[in-house]
């Protein structure tokens, strides 16, 4: 690096880029993004095989030119100049770029990011750094990043929302099995809210895609208050993404690189133009399309599809037929809606798909890598790592958007106890933090997306989820481990003053089999409650919530909507 005197050019800039790239693992996305006379900017990306969390897939370097011969704007004019032109290239991450001063000492940038607020909006290399990078490779650029960063910034954890692949653990079995028999199958996957069925979906897509003979795409139904809604969202899809002009001409002439001609335009315009106003349209259009496709199979991945799936049969009937002619393949997910269609003989979900085991929770070890791996990551030490890992499951369930949301609290706490420095050596969890961050009484001040709630208060909404009255009275009246009939429940429901029938017993089970509270074993029901019962106590007395939710089902039921 030269010193601040020194007249850099735009080639020594991009010699400073590509020795980070070659000693960091990095990889060019644009030479040029943009530059001037007052600044360059190169845009890298971090190699697959070394993307971590808290890192950016891809970002800026950023090299300001302020030198001797070029002193029009400040330091400050230049970087308010170039943080609207960064927002949106980096997702997902407050960082903004990596910031190399060559011409300005380090020492007056840190003091000019303070004193702006921007400090956590740029990590910033000085020559020391680079000597770093060059002996220790990623790993000392992973370190450099997190000791700069604020814990809050790099925090990858989520407490709404579907993960980011980074941050995607567990479920390798369902991926596999899913890999293995899509290009045969469809499939089914039954699972209670917030259990990480988008995050499968997504991670799964990505996962296809890789093989490069499927083109996948997700959609969310959830969105869709009609048919024609969904047959245009597909339509959008195919259509910006996969038919192209030229593929549409290449199909055209049967010859590989022909040219575009003015019918192949003409065709791609009717196609993407035509309204769909019913099945057999829908149907219509996506047998046309895969002809340009050049053999990959269109695989269409929909999540939330419960409103959809009763209120529109038709359509399942269209994409039945889809794939029966091997035009395409689905991956359904759902809740109880989906659940009671591919149960109904009569629904075209019927035999549609292999429907797979509802969603469970994660296995202890997948728990332990959620846990253990990001805060690595961070520079975050566990001290008596078996304990904290172990009362981490214990107040989770090692249910995952548990762990994701106790883990992003316990960060968020840690950021707040070391200060803005955050030095790497006083990174350190303990047992006691994570009593005091479960705790329903001091959890004010280390609260953010979650609006105020104690965490507890998530806790019990997440483990109820959708669950309706008369299920979540159940699940508080039976311990782990008791195996009982539907008749055995209701007669204990009786004999608690709920007026009920077995119907609705039978209903509230299936309640709490999706939500991984009991387990059906054919003729009866074994609770598995994974510690439930115990932390709901910590809330209020069994007995107090049974009062609460038996006045609340009286309620409804004298209204008649029960």
């Amino acid at each position: 690096m030269t010193d601040a005197n020194s007249e850099p050019n735009y080639f020594h800039f991009e010699h400073l880029t590509r020795f980070l790239m070659q000693s960091a693992s990095l990889e060019f996305v644009d030479a040029r993004l943009a530059q001037n006379r007052n600044f360059y900017i190169h845009v890298v990306r971090v190699s697959e095989s070394y993307h971590r969390v808290g890192i950016p897939a891809q970002f800026p370097i950023i090299y300001p030119n302020i030198t001797a011969t070029n002193k029009s704007s400040s330091l400050s004019d230049i970087l308010e100049e170039i943080i609207p032109m960064l927002n949106g290239l980096v997702e997902g991450s407050r960082l903004l770029g990596v910031l190399v001063p060559v011409t300005v000492p380090v020492p007056e940038v840190r003091q000019l990011l303070r004193r702006r607020g921007w400090q956590n909006y740029f990590v910033v290399l000085d020559k020391e750094n680079f000597h770093k990078i060059e002996r220790g490779g990623f790993s000392e650029f992973e370190k450099i990043i997190s000791t700069q960063q604020s814990l809050k910034v790099l925090n990858p954890y989520t407490s709404h929302g579907p993960v980011t692949e980074d941050m995607f653990f567990g479920r390798e079995k369902e991926t596999m099995y899913a890999i293995e028999k899509i290009s045969d199958h469809c499939l089914v996957y039954i699972g209670g809210r917030r259990i990480g069925k988008t995050s499968f979906l997504l991670h799964l897509s990505i996962e296809l895609n890789k093989r490069g003979t499927y083109n996948t795409f997700y959609i969310n139904c959830e969105v869709f208050d009609s048919a024609q809604g969904f047959y245009h969202k597909v339509r959008d899809l195919i259509m910006d993404n996969l038919v192209t002009p030229t593929r549409i001409g290449r199909s055209m002439v049967k010859g590989e690189g022909a040219s575009v001609g003015d019918a192949a335009n003409d065709k791609h315009r009717e196609l993407k133009g035509n309204a769909i106003t019913n099945q057999e349209q829908f149907a219509s259009f996506v047998e046309e399309v895969s002809a340009f496709l050049s053999g990959k199979q269109i695989v269409l991945l929909l999540d939330e599809v419960d409103l959809l799936v009763h209120a529109h049969p038709e359509m399942f009937k269209a994409l039945r037929s889809l794939y029966m002619g091997g035009v395409i393949r689905c991956i359904f997910c759902g809740e109880r809606g989906l659940d009671n269609a591919v149960h109904d003989s009569d629904h075209s979900m019927s035999n549609f798909g292999d429907v797979q085991p509802p969603f469970r929770f994660f296995l202890p070890d997948e728990t332990s890598k959620l846990i253990v791996e990001p805060f690595e990551y961070l520079g975050i030490k566990i001290k008596s790592e078996s304990d904290v890992i172990r009362v981490i499951k214990e107040n989770t369930a090692n249910r995952p958007n548990l762990v994701q949301e106790l883990c992003r609290r316990l960060v968020d706490d840690l950021a707040d106890r070391i200060g803005d420095e955050q030095p790497m050596g006083k990174r350190v969890i303990t047992v006691a933090d994570v009593a005091r961050v479960t705790s329903a009484v001091k959890v004010e001040r280390i609260i953010s997306a979650r609006a105020h709630q104690p965490y507890f208060d998530v806790y019990i909404e997440s483990m109820w989820g959708r669950c309706n009255l008369l299920a979540r009275a159940i699940s508080i009246l039976f311990e782990p481990g008791d195996q009982v009939t539907p008749k055995e429940v209701l007669q204990k429901m009786r004999k608690e003053k709920f007026r009920v029938t077995q119907k609705q017993c039978e209903d509230a089970l299936g309640w709490l089999c999706l939500y991984n509270l009991a387990e059906d074993k054919g003729r009866q029901f074994r609770f598995v409650h994974h510690g439930f019962r115990k932390i709901l106590e910590l809330r209020t007395s069994a007995e107090d919530m049974l009062i609460s939710l038996r006045e609340e089902i009286e309620e409804k039921v004298s209204h008649g909507t029960v």
